[in-house]
């Protein structure tokens, strides 16, 4: 029985072996002619994804294999997620699908097949990322014990490529400098919100250094920002709307907006439905959606709801009923464009949220 069990493991590891290979060669096109050379073998085998990869292949080839790891409290990688992560291909969103073929990763020839759905930036390289010299802080302290509302960011590299020097291309568009990415966002938000009298706290932190000091990878950046928020609330108890801004990879035509010769970028809420209290954010999101339509028609393309099969499917909105994801404009969107969303997303978010206090007060 021992012999059998080394011989299946064995076939198992070789078939890996030719299936990761597979993989590597259709998803780096341009690494055929070096493919198996070591420094490329073990650039990859750094990488927690490869390791889901084996073990995925190994556990399904082999029970016993799989019961051993379960015995030994060693978490299972799904097929869903590593397939996700691997290619970009979601197996329920056949629009992943077109994109990744026809871009190797999300570039669609500086056209977008449809702006029906979110299109997501591929990881970058979060090693050479974190050694970005930009002056930021490593993490943000919760400062505003006062705040109802907290702004995060579990992407905070996502960056736009007019406020970046010397980038151009759509895969360049990452950054740790909070003066270029989405934490700039952040801060309009922050202040904007502030004009209306509203308490809020923004978390700044640097999430590409400590993905990279944790050894995490792209598919943990959530749970980092549900440390973060846990932290947050543990000091707070008013905090009660969340708001995770992010970047969509989309280009300029799908993300700006002109409203009476003034420059928006387009917004997208996104809903994570892998919980059981997210219609509630649901209702929150459409009621932004429907509040930004009547008042600056176009600007938002709409409400976009995530299962497991499409990311992570929760995005931390289990914590509030009043937690939404927010991507704000796209890689060719400025900094004025920025600044008119931001006040607009400002507006119509005091109103919904001084009307939220109007009915509390009244019961």
């Amino acid at each position: 029985m021992m012999k059998s069990l080394k011989q299946t493991i064995l076939m198992s590891v070789i078939a890996t072996t030719i299936s990761l290979g597979f993989v590597i060669y259709l998803v780096f096109p341009n690494q055929h002619s070096t493919i198996w050379y070591s420094p490329l073998v073990s650039e990859l085998t750094k990488h927690e994804t490869t390791t889901n990869l084996i073990m995925l292949g190994l556990s399904t080839e082999t029970p016993l294999f799989h019961d051993f790891l379960v015995s030994m409290d060693v978490e299972m990688p799904t097929t869903v997620k590593t397939i996700k992560l691997l290619t970009g291909f979601a197996p329920k969103d056949f629009t992943s699908l077109l994109e990744m073929a026809s871009s190797h990763w999300y570039t669609k020839s500086d056209k977008e097949i449809a702006s029906s759905a979110p299109v997501e930036s591929p990881p970058p390289d979060f090693e050479e990322l974190a050694q970005e010299s930009t002056g930021q802080t490593e993490d943000s302290k919760p400062t505003n014990t006062e705040a109802s509302v907290f702004i995060y960011h579990s992407h905070s590299w996502e960056a736009y490529l007019p406020l970046l020097e010397d980038a151009t291309k759509p895969s360049e568009a990452s950054s740790t400098d909070n003066a270029t990415n989405v934490v700039l966002v952040g801060d309009m938000l922050k202040g904007a919100l502030e004009s209306y009298g509203i308490e809020v706290e923004h978390d700044t932190t640097n999430v590409t250094k400590l993905l990279v000091e944790n050894n995490w990878d792209y598919e943990d950046s959530y749970k980092l920002s549900r440390q973060t928020i846990q932290s947050v609330t543990a000091q707070n108890k008013k905090v009660e709307y969340m708001i995770d801004i992010h970047r969509d990879a989309a280009r300029k035509d799908t993300t700006t907006l002109d409203i009476n010769g003034k420059q928006y970028a387009k917004v997208f809420f996104i809903v994570g439905t892998e919980h059981e209290s997210y219609k509630e954010n649901l209702a929150f999101a459409e009621s932004l959606h429907t509040s930004l339509k009547a008042k600056y028609p176009g600007i938002s393309r709409g409400v976009y709801q995530k299962d497991y099969a499409e990311g992570n499917g929760v995005y931390n909105q289990d914590l509030s009923n009043h937690s939404i994801l927010i991507e704000v404009g796209g890689v060719d969107n400025k900094k004025e464009e920025l600044q008119n969303t931001a006040n607009a997303i400002a507006e119509v978010l005091s109103n919904s949220i001084e009307q939220a206090e109007k009915v509390s007060n009244e019961s």
